[in-house]
């Protein structure tokens, strides 16, 4: 017969916080603090720091403030880092547990640090959408537009991850919309590409993002958003397409192999938006190497739409 240990856990607990007395009993809002409390009781007596440290990373992450305090009185550092250069304070911002934010820095933890992959305390708040971790954090001065190793700013996380609110929160402090990461994509060709229309217009509205600049491979919004992942409603790739060709993106620019928005939504077999692209004038040039938006068509339905087309 096997064993469900997920079952057996709260029975463990529950024996366990049985041998201590009420009044030493620790109150904990979830059973994960409990069970780390008892693990941190049954052995802190001959604790090592190391272990200390590791424990401390346990229970921030888990939201067991009461518990952090307590391995911290007891000689934990602040300053601790794990395998990856995380910080405690940057778990806590990952994990948007504000009130732990809070305790590491009473404890004087370094607000600037990063770790091993660049990433401040606020980018990894962003990354994970702890929208109020990530307000915390910005009133104690971060820089609001330090990139990780890769490039990665707040705001180009924030719209990565489809975070209006948080997008709005950041460009209202400062961040800068006009920024590119390694890969050489800046925040409009995330909204682009994942058919964050609010977003993008929201970008487009700080006036300082043209609409026609060519990103890394010469690709411009428009074409991430004919080219959009297949995760993305078509619906919401063809209003992304449609408010990026009103506020004047060029139907007919190429990149860096002579491919155009309409030979892109082609060999995505994206139907309706090379439908759209030809609707506005959308040209058949062919690509570096002689190949028409028809050659590149991956599906019988973009071809139909293709060849029925009456070009000028």
């Amino acid at each position: 017969m096997k064993t469900n240990n997920k079952l057996l856990v709260p029975v463990l607990i529950s024996i366990l916080l049985s041998s201590v007395s009420a009044a030493e009993r620790p109150v904990f809002k979830d059973a994960a603090c409990d069970a780390l409390d008892l693990r941190y009781r049954s052995t802190v007596a001959r604790i090592d720091p190391r272990e200390l440290n590791f424990l401390l990373f346990d229970a921030v992450a888990k939201g067991c403030k009461a518990l952090a305090t307590k391995i911290l009185d007891n000689g934990a550092a602040v300053a601790a880092r794990d395998r990856f250069g995380n910080t405690p304070l940057l778990v806590a911002a990952r994990m948007g547990h504000t009130d732990l934010i809070d305790l590491m820095l009473e404890r004087d933890a370094n607000v600037h640090q990063l770790n091993l992959a660049g990433s401040s305390a606020l980018l990894r708040a962003v990354q994970n959408g702890r929208r109020k971790a990530a307000k915390q954090l910005l009133k104690l001065g971060v820089d609001i537009n330090l990139a990780n190793k890769k490039g990665m700013t707040p705001l180009i996380a924030a719209t990565f991850t489809g975070k209006k609110s948080v997008v709005d929160m950041l460009l209202e402090n400062g961040a800068d919309p006009t920024a590119v990461d390694t890969s050489g994509k800046g925040p409009l060709v995330y909204a682009a590409g994942k058919g964050y229309r609010k977003i993008a217009e929201t970008l487009l509205a700080t006036g300082t993002i043209d609409v026609n600049k060519s990103y890394g491979n010469h690709l411009t919004a428009l074409m991430w958003a004919a080219g959009h992942g297949n995760d993305v409603p078509e619906k919401e790739g063809l209003e992304i397409a449609a408010l990026l060709v009103d506020k004047g993106a060029k139907i007919d620019m190429i990149d860096n192999r002579g491919r155009t928005a309409l030979s892109i939504a082609a060999s995505r077999g994206h139907t309706k938006m090379v439908q759209y692209l030809l609707d506005n004038g959308a040209k058949n040039i062919r690509d570096g190497q002689n190949l028409s938006a028809e050659d590149l068509a991956s599906n019988e339905s973009v071809k139909q739409v293709l060849r029925t087309h009456r070009w000028p």
